[in-house]
């Protein structure tokens, strides 16, 4: 499958230049400084992802069932379009708890280096390839605080430990950055956590994100509501980044005027989906464990980095 170049050149660089002499000449290596090599070594570590993340679920008491939601996609994960070419939203089962079925789409990674990547690496002259991090992913849903915080308290004590996951299969990985977004809370009340975990596994390494999520949060955000806030929230931060440079602030009343109408819209629509959600959340007994935990982690890794013993955003690796 061809895909189209990424349009992402940060300023005074020479990323196109090294793009030409990389993977379009015969005899010589990518030098990873595009999309299609990004989606290449995601590839690679894809088997050893789901593995990993089947380790960890049946070490967990993630919900493995089924629930009726609304998205984008059919069982086999194909999009669908209308014949004015508009993504239709569809409502099936879907199970909540599940490495994803595709990697990333390149579309969607030129969007992101183009906007948000692209303009924040425009004074270190690096490709904005490296901080894409969710080529490979997946999500762990839980139904309350208690059973997400053992989870992380598992996934944490097993970094940097060899796992027999297969009988030709050996897995480590260390995760390079976590965060959560329940507190402060968003003026969508969407919240959930995030990591960012480096699996090394056959001589391969890449960057993949893992999400946890609580299940009252997943079921709001399979509404219309829910789904379609979160659709122009997303679009909303990739305009502002591409017109002011900058990410799309949290506070309504501090946007540019021509994005406060739309995300105006986009919170009453989350508000309809995330308020028994929300409120749930934060009454669970361990939610704020929860946050302590991730803090925390945070904090240790931010220690790590500022002394180069973890690199969180290096996809692909250099010279790997």
């Amino acid at each position: 499958m061809t895909l189209k170049r990424a349009l992402m050149q940060p300023m005074k660089t020479n990323w196109p230049k090294i793009l030409k002499q990389g993977h379009q000449n015969k005899g010589k290596q990518c030098t990873g400084c595009c999309v299609e090599k990004l989606i290449e070594e995601g590839g690679k570590v894809e088997n050893a992802f789901k593995a990993l993340f089947s380790h960890f679920v049946n070490n967990s008491k993630c919900d493995t069932g089924e629930y009726e939601l609304w998205g984008k996609d059919d069982d086999s994960g194909n999009k669908h379009y209308s014949q004015n070419n508009q993504l239709i939203m569809i409502s099936r089962k879907r199970k909540v708890t599940g490495p994803a079925k595709k990697l990333k789409g390149a579309e969607r990674i030129e969007q992101k280096c183009n906007t948000k990547y692209k303009y924040r690496i425009s004074h270190t002259h690096e490709v904005p390839t490296r901080y894409i991090n969710d080529v490979v992913r997946g999500t762990m849903t839980f139904k309350n605080c208690t059973d997400m915080l053992a989870a992380l308290n598992f996934i944490h004590n097993k970094e940097n430990t060899p796992i027999n996951i297969a009988t030709t299969n050996v897995v480590k990985y260390k995760v390079v950055r976590i965060k959560q977004i329940y507190m402060p809370r968003s003026e969508l009340l969407y919240g959930d956590v995030k990591l960012n975990i480096q699996i090394t596994a056959e001589g391969y390494k890449h960057n993949c994100e893992l999400q946890l999520n609580l299940l009252d949060m997943i079921k709001a955000k399979g509404t219309k509501e829910g789904h379609g806030a979160y659709e122009t929230w997303r679009n909303l931060d990739d305009e502002c980044w591409a017109k002011y440079h900058k990410e799309l602030p949290t506070s309504v009343g501090e946007m540019p005027g021509e994005f406060q109408g739309r995300a105006q819209k986009a919170i009453h629509a989350s508000h309809q989906a995330y308020h028994k959600a929300d409120i749930a959340i934060h009454n669970d007994p361990k939610f704020q464990a929860v946050l302590d935990k991730v803090n925390a982690w945070s904090s240790d890794i931010k220690s790590k980095v500022a002394t180069n013993t973890i690199v969180p955003y290096d996809n692909p690796p250099k010279n790997s």
